[in-house]
């Protein structure tokens, strides 16, 4: 598959002819664990029909099952250590990642959901923080280098938490993914807040949560957009809030003075099938 990139005009993704991509995705999260391979292949057979253009998944998310297993019950890291990735799990999201482009979908994805930093749950859970500043950088290099030649997937740091979560700062551990992403993907020594032409090679962005106190919900709540160099593109996860107000929302970081794409990643659940749409605005 051909490799998206953003406009001239930095508004959104267009294909290698300059034909804007249209992105409207289902947001498969935990595939990888929740899916045998009779039923991914079903759901992208589905998607298709119904011509959706992109799946989003998490490489790794604990939130349905702290080991983190797929259906056949391989774990994804052995003793829970980011260090020490589990071939077997890999493999299969490998086979997913593969069949994904052999039906034509492009791919955001997640290295680690924001559990897996922040140490927490939405239900109240409390569990070990397997991800920290000190080995953000090594996963992502080593998560990039494998899925390099991949020109179907695009990246998202984050996972549903804000970078400073219940007091707790943790944006320099995703800076430290960003750079080693860029590692292993682009096999370049970028730093996070220095501009560097091969960012844009590496189509990066945040996926927040909505925070009901204060309505933020967007990729840009607590990153300073200018220093941030790897962030190439903006994510809002505006249905959470009681009373979303989309347009308001889009406009905020439309008119920002540092143009990116934007598009709203987790808009609504829909009532019935609790799946969740998402369209590129360009």
């Amino acid at each position: 598959m051909e490799k998206l990139r953003i406009s001239e005009n930095g508004r959104f993704f267009v294909k290698a002819d300059g034909t804007p991509f249209p992105w409207l995705a289902d947001t498969v999260w935990t595939m990888p664990q929740r899916m045998k391979w009779d039923d991914v292949e079903y759901l992208m057979q589905k998607r298709k029909s119904q011509g959706f253009t992109v799946l989003q998944i998490v490489a790794l998310d604990p939130e349905r099952d702290v080991q983190m297993r797929t259906p056949a019950g391989d774990a994804a890291l052995s003793d829970g250590d980011l260090g020490r990735p589990n071939e077997k799990y890999f493999a299969y999201l490998d086979w997913i990642l593969d069949k994904a482009e052999e039906y034509g979908f492009y791919v955001l994805l997640l290295p680690v959901w924001g559990q897996l930093v922040v140490g927490d749950d939405w239900a109240g859970g409390v569990f070990p923080k397997t991800v920290t500043e000190e080995n953000a950088y090594g996963y992502g290099e080593w998560i990039g280098k494998r899925y390099r030649e991949k020109s179907h997937i695009l990246w998202c740091l984050g996972g549903d938490r804000h970078p400073i979560h219940k007091g707790v700062d943790y944006r320099n551990v995703w800076r430290r993914m960003a750079e080693g992403l860029a590692k292993g993907l682009l096999d370049k020594d970028l730093k996070y807040n220095e501009k560097d032409a091969a960012w844009e090679e590496l189509l990066l962005t945040y996926h927040a949560c909505h925070e009901a106190e204060t309505g933020e919900c967007s990729t840009l709540s607590y990153w300073d957009g200018e220093e941030e160099a790897w962030i190439r593109f903006v994510m809002l996860q505006s249905g959470h809030g009681l009373q979303p107000k989309n347009y308001e929302i889009v406009a905020k970081e439309y008119e920002n003075s540092h143009v990116r794409p934007v598009w709203d990643g987790e808009p609504a659940y829909e009532p019935k099938s609790r799946i969740m749409y998402t369209q590129i605005i360009s």
